[in-house]
């Protein structure tokens, strides 16, 4: 018969022990984490539950159980904490030390947190205590939990919508995968998509926000593009299919009468041409304006020759194709834009993880991180290296570039180095900061760079993009479907390689 825990014969008694007089034992826990929340929480409220040990025959107490606790209070200074005192196990040698790790994994195993929804529902009763209706002190309830500005945010958006506090109970999700059912709430194609995401594969539910996110984007800019259209006099076309036949770019055409051949796409007015037709190509140029996030209109004037144009190249309509030939080539491009549109939201959630987890100040680095470094220092191969390198940097940091870019410059009269307030600042920073993290976000941005350029035309072709993304991947990072994709291919090409060399195959 198993041996059970008496509430009313096991010993105990709760003393008051001075700091001087602990020793904390030997812990299943090996990294106590003291962050600054939990301190902050223990230097505010104390201890809520008292650690757990024995006194020895020179007076001192040992902790066995409340490690965490204990370290928490001698670091902020307490001179006594507040221990359950209890006889120490007759039991000795391993028997002894069986006995300790199985009551210390049960401590700090058998906890049953609380559910995101109901955590959710905490934060929003306290954010409403002596508030009036419609006001809530946020930095109140992040003071009083200990908890950042962005977490109590999270969890009031979570628990105002019905939608994202039912998917975090059904799903099981954190607050910040809920969060995002939260942000879409009204749009009930995306919520459910969402939902969708939470069931089969939650961990791509930020990869699918975003993709959303653009979705949303595209379509307002699209709609603004039609509108100028119309309101130019242009007859607005999305679709290639929609187009007539008889058409032809504007920069193409020329005015029969102009012997200099100069397109009318370089006239106000075209040169009198009626009938033109705006098309609103839905790609990813890096024509244009930033608002119009890669979209852009091109202008095309159906029955050109009856308008008296003539073809500048002369070769217009003299590229016969097959209906399989047009087929294909329109698959083609659409399974082009779709990766090139799933990489934008996939660079967007990457750079957040960067940012956030992996550059995040006081993060952890290893070996792996240091030759990262080593190898984008030595151009080694399999690493990216874009032009743009420093911008990203300091993105990745959280800094402004603006702030940071330029603001340096050589006295040509005594060759000192002129340093305005803004790199001074830069370089006080340095000071101060962990310059590991700082070298892996300069070589991490190399790769960003030509990464993040989705616009390029040789996009995921690159092999050094693939081993970029794994590394990412062993560090911690979800890869999105499309960047997953990128990664299986360069798998495969390997495998095949590998298979080719060993059967001798040609």
């Amino acid at each position: 018969m198993a041996t059970t825990y008496d509430p009313h014969t096991a010993p105990g008694e709760l003393v008051t022990v001075e700091s001087d007089k602990l020793v904390i034992d030997p812990n299943v826990r090996r990294d106590i984490n003291l962050d600054k929340s939990f301190i902050s929480s223990i230097r505010q409220y104390g201890i809520h539950q008292p650690p757990v040990g024995w006194r020895d025959d020179e007076g001192l107490v040992h902790i066995t159980m409340g490690q965490r606790r204990t370290s928490a209070a001698l670091e902020i200074g307490h001179d006594v904490v507040h221990v359950i005192v209890k006889p120490r196990s007759a039991a000795e040698g391993d028997r002894a030390e069986e006995l300790r790790i199985i009551s210390q994994l049960a401590e700090n195993e058998q906890r049953s947190e609380l559910s995101t929804a109901e955590t959710a529902a905490a934060y929003k009763q306290l954010a409403l205590f002596h508030m009036s209706a419609g006001d809530i002190n946020v930095e109140r309830v992040a003071r009083k939990t200990n908890r950042s500005r962005k977490t109590i945010e999270t969890a009031l958006a979570v628990a105002g919508s019905e939608a994202a506090t039912s998917a975090a109970s059904e799903f099981s999700l954190t607050l910040d995968q809920a969060a995002l059912l939260a942000e879409f709430d009204g749009d009930q194609e995306a919520q459910d998509r969402l939902a969708e995401t939470a069931t089969t594969n939650p961990d791509q539910l930020p990869h699918v926000a975003q993709r959303l996110r653009d979705d949303r984007a595209d379509a307002a800019v699209v709609a603004r593009l039609i509108d100028d259209a119309r309101a130019a006099g242009y007859t607005p076309v999305t679709a290639w299919q929609d187009m007539p036949d008889s058409v032809a770019p504007v920069h193409r055409l020329y005015p029969a009468d102009d012997e200099e051949k100069r397109p009318i796409g370089d006239e106000p007015d075209l040169a009198g041409a009626t009938n033109v037709h705006a098309f609103i190509v839905k790609g990813y140029s890096a024509d244009g304006a930033p608002e119009d996030r890669g979209h852009r209109v091109d202008l095309y004037v159906d029955g050109w020759k009856a308008q008296g144009f003539l073809d500048r190249w002369g070769n217009l309509g003299n590229r016969p194709q097959t209906d399989e030939d047009k087929e294909a080539i329109k698959e083609e491009r659409r399974a082009k834009r779709e990766a090139k549109k799933a990489m934008i939201a996939a660079t967007a959630v990457r750079r957040e993880w960067l940012r956030d987890t992996l550059l995040a100040r006081g993060a952890k680095y290893d070996d792996t991180h240091r030759r990262y470094i080593a190898g984008d220092m030595l151009r080694a191969a399999g690493h990216l290296h874009g032009h743009n390198t420093e911008k990203v940097t300091l993105e990745l940091l959280s800094l402004d570039p603006e702030n940071y870019v330029g603001n340096y410059r050589i006295d040509r009269m005594t060759g000192r180095e002129l340093v305005r307030g803004a790199s001074l600042a830069f370089e006080s920073d340095l000071e101060h900061v962990d310059p590991t993290r700082i070298a892996l976000a300069a070589a991490v941005a190399a790769s960003e760079s030509v990464v993040g350029n989705e616009k390029a035309d040789d996009f995921g072709r690159d092999p050094r993009t693939s081993r970029y993304l794994a590394r990412l991947r062993d560090w911690g990072y979800t890869l999105s479907d499309v960047e997953q994709a990128i990664v299986s291919a360069a798998e495969e090409r390997v495998a095949a390689a590998v298979d080719t060399d060993e059967t001798g195959a040609a």
